[in-house]
């Protein structure tokens, strides 16, 4: 039994210490910023983390850049990060009606179009298959 607490013992000080670790990152980030006269622009920035504890899954607290707050993403909330689409529930709710969006409004343009049926099935296969396909 004494072993079970032991190791249980040390993986919480690992825990802390990588937290603690992480926070110094954080701290010697932010003094770098400053040396370097680097302005983070924390209203252009926002935390995402997701972790397990107990049973469920929860967001990580915000964090501290340059004695300011960064805003954490709200749960049910997404966000795009360098094209990509990211949520709480990995579900991708907002890029699904975005592309539903997009490709609704150019089947209907292409649909208004005094054209004969070859030619918008060419229109279709250049104007909105090409471009979905090749993202």
């Amino acid at each position: 039994m004494w072993f079970i607490k032991t190791i249980l013992s040390l993986i919480l000080l690992l825990l802390l210490l990588l937290l603690l670790l992480l926070l110094l990152l954080l701290l010697l980030f932010s003094i770098w910023c400053k040396w370097a006269d680097m302005i983070v622009r924390v209203d252009k920035c926002s935390t995402f983390g997701i972790k397990k504890a107990v049973s469920k899954s929860i967001q990580f607290l915000p964090k501290l850049i340059n004695y300011t707050l960064v805003p954490r993403i709200k749960i049910g909330e997404s966000f795009k990060y360098l094209g990509r689409y990211f949520d709480f529930h990995v579900t991708n709710e907002a890029h699904k009606l975005e592309l539903s969006t997009v490709l609704e409004d150019l089947m209907s343009e292409i649909d208004l179009k005094p054209l004969h049926p070859k030619n918008k099935v060419l229109l279709y296969n250049r104007y909105v298959l090409l471009p979905f396909q090749c993202s």
